[in-house]
């Protein structure tokens, strides 16, 4: 069972686990003991847990920053629904585009400057009309069709 540090309470706890189920709470060390104790962080589990549960709620913080989300901007629920889930469409779209880009960066490795940096002098003469730096190119263009 996961949980915000809010939840870091005794009662909560020990409900959770009469329930028989592990919490996964974040633990609230400020000014108090923390309710999780050894039984629970000490398992490589809770570790993994709390770094999934950032990615849980990732889009959720987008939704309500870059989306505008803070407050509900309709009258009823099926306006506000459907609000919700174009948003949630937004970052599924945004987030695909990156993780597109990351793969095709991590696929061609050192693709970035298609230029031969073995013909270029490392340190060319103003003379001769060379600087420093390898000729850019442009890379191939993207094999998908959508433009992100």
């Amino acid at each position: 069972m996961a949980a915000d540090k809010g939840y870091d309470t005794k009662d909560f706890v020990a409900g959770v686990r009469d329930l028989g189920f592990t919490p996964h709470v974040a633990q609230n060390n400020k000014g108090r003991r923390s309710a999780i104790d050894g039984r629970t962080t000490r398992h490589a589990g809770h570790v993994v847990s709390l770094r999934i549960r950032k990615r849980v709620e990732e889009p959720f913080g987008w939704i309500k920053t870059v989306g505008a989300g803070r407050k509900v901007r309709y009258i009823g629920q099926e306006r506000n629904r459907a609000w919700f889930k174009v948003e949630a469409a937004v970052y599924n779209l945004i987030r695909i585009c990156s993780l597109d880009a990351a793969a095709i960066a991590q696929s061609v490795p050192d693709r970035a400057l298609i230029g031969s940096r073995a013909k270029t002098p490392a340190r060319a003469s103003p003379r001769n009309g060379r600087s420093d730096r390898p000729r850019l190119t442009r890379l191939p263009k993207p094999r998908f069709s959508a433009s992100c």
